[in-house]
């Protein structure tokens, strides 16, 4: 969950190709520029896309 997905051989494409899976699947449509900034795990992911079904759900840091 916390390793990280770049580092794990993931690259922008593999990143577009999830982002189209996540919109297909969720409805959600994340902006890519979130995940070329740093790091990116699937908690990250899972945040993400977490806030974007249920605004008020997910605390701000």
């Amino acid at each position: 969950m916390h390793d990280d997905f770049f580092a794990l051989d993931g690259d922008s494409l593999k990143v577009v190709q999830f982002l189209g899976w996540v919109y297909e699947e969720f409805g959600v449509e994340l902006p890519v520029a979130t995940w070329s900034e740093g790091s990116l795990t699937a908690a990250d992911a899972a945040a993400a896309i977490e806030e974007a079904l249920h605004p008020a759900a997910v605390p701000a840091p």
